[in-house]
């Protein structure tokens, strides 16, 4: 459950992304049982196998650190939200929000950043999100396990 901190008007919550794990863990299994069949086979030496092995693992681990989770901090001034580790980050002036709203985006948008019909979905898991208007009528979506508490966070200082 979110953070609250009343002295500090601050609120915080990261939501793991079970499913984008359990994912990249099925595609490394994948992987190395491919690679191995064609090792067995002969059609792969050692020094491609484990080349290739290596090369597509770091690649899995390095997609498993960027987008394991999804932070959401809100403060006096600034909606904030990072990915994993915390290299891909994106951040608002809530002066410039206009309106919020609990949405229920469609499965077909996803997870992960990317464009759909109605804006930017920053999402790591599950179908609901607080769909944000800016005032220059932009419109962007951020997923949460805990959208109620999110849009009512965000309520609070767009309003005062």
């Amino acid at each position: 459950m979110g953070r609250v901190e009343n002295n500090m008007q601050t609120y915080k919550h990261t939501q793991v992304g079970k499913f984008v794990a359990v994912l990249l863990g099925m595609l490394v299994v994948y992987e190395f049982c491919m690679m191995f069949f064609l090792f067995r086979t002969g059609e792969l030496n050692m020094q491609s196998y484990l080349a290739i092995t290596t090369s597509t693992s770091l690649i899995f681990v390095a997609l498993l650190a960027l987008f394991f989770s999804l932070t959401v901090e809100v403060n006096d001034q600034v909606l904030r939200l990072f990915f994993g580790v915390g290299l891909i980050r994106k951040s608002w002036r809530l002066s410039e929000i206009k309106s919020v709203q609990v949405v229920q985006n469609k499965w077909w948008y996803g997870l992960g950043i990317h464009l759909t019909p109605i804006g930017w979905v920053y999402n790591i898991g599950g179908l609901m999100a607080v769909e944000i208007e800016m005032k220059n009528g932009k419109k962007f979506r951020v997923g949460s396990d805990e959208a109620q508490m999110l849009e009512m966070e965000l309520k609070k200082h767009i309003t005062t």
